[in-house]
């Protein structure tokens, strides 16, 4: 049973929702061969967010900037955070870091994830291991030291200390 009371509400509510849909239903032009945002239904429909496009891929769409060829390293930037992904000559995600401002950090991506030394975590590195750069910057380096069992990544100093 509808009271006056609830009568009131629901036509308040009703105008409400009403005022808010209205201009958003305007907005659409109903034409989706336009490349109207609304999508040819009439609500708007916000644009796709932006995304490292390409990133954890085998051979993203984006310049490889290693400076070593036995790798391939590739810069991505989302949201004012950089990423650089190693990949090895196979195409496998070896390692990926994100960087702000100068700290940087591993992201729990690539095979060698787990095996990447920062100044908040040391690794020891293998004994008779070449030391390679891959990518350097005025802020820091990002190091691979290939021994017999493996790499073992380094973020470093630019002039090489850890």
């Amino acid at each position: 049973m509808s009271t006056p009371h609830n009568t009131l509400i629901h036509a308040v509510a009703a105008s409400l929702l009403i005022s808010a849909v209205g201009p958003a239903l305007a907005a659409g032009d109903g034409d989706s061969s336009g490349g109207s945002t609304s999508g040819g239904h009439g609500l708007v429909v916000p644009p796709p967010p932006i995304t490292a496009a390409g990133m954890g891929q085998p051979q993203p769409q984006t310049p490889d900037i290693s400076r070593d060829s036995r790798w391939r390293a590739y810069k991505f930037e989302q949201d004012g955070i950089e990423y650089l992904q190693v990949n090895d000559s196979d195409g496998n995600v070896r390692v990926t870091l994100g960087i702000i401002d100068g700290t940087v950090w591993t992201l729990p991506m690539g095979r060698d994830a787990g095996r990447v030394s920062t100044s908040e975590r040391r690794l020891v590195t293998p004994a008779n291991a070449v030391r390679s750069v891959i990518y350097h910057t005025p802020d820091f380096e990002l190091v691979a030291y290939v021994g017999t069992n493996g790499v073992v990544w380094a973020v470093e100093g630019s002039d090489g200390t850890p």
